[in-house]
């Protein structure tokens, strides 16, 4: 039996939505989130990603931007990817600026 390695545990998600790609191949596409981990992800989609490639998406108002690590052929025309990531970041509210009254 194959030991698992992983540093943080996997929640499954199920959810279908848009993520793009960086560089020179920039674009967005659909793909479904099989599951999720402080630390990564399991992508599946049709479209055709190389191992390296820098993905950005958008969670529950949460940017998140991640390097795909592999890519493993998957049934149905689709492929399994495996993503890690580099940089989770919360939107900054808006700060407003007001004189208070001092004491």
């Amino acid at each position: 039996m194959r030991s698992e390695k992983r540093r943080h545990r996997r929640v499954p998600v199920g959810v279908t939505m848009s993520l793009a790609t960086a560089g020179p191949a920039a674009g967005r596409f659909k793909g479904s989130i099989a599951d999720l981990s402080e630390g990564g992800m399991s992508l599946h989609s049709d479209v055709l990603l190389e191992e390296g490639m820098c993905l950005h998406l958008k969670l529950e108002g949460v940017e998140i931007r991640g390097e795909v690590r592999h890519a493993r052929e998957s049934s149905g025309g689709q492929r399994r990817y495996g993503v890690h990531f580099h940089k989770i970041g919360f939107p900054v509210p808006e700060v407003h600026s007001f004189v208070g009254e001092r004491a």
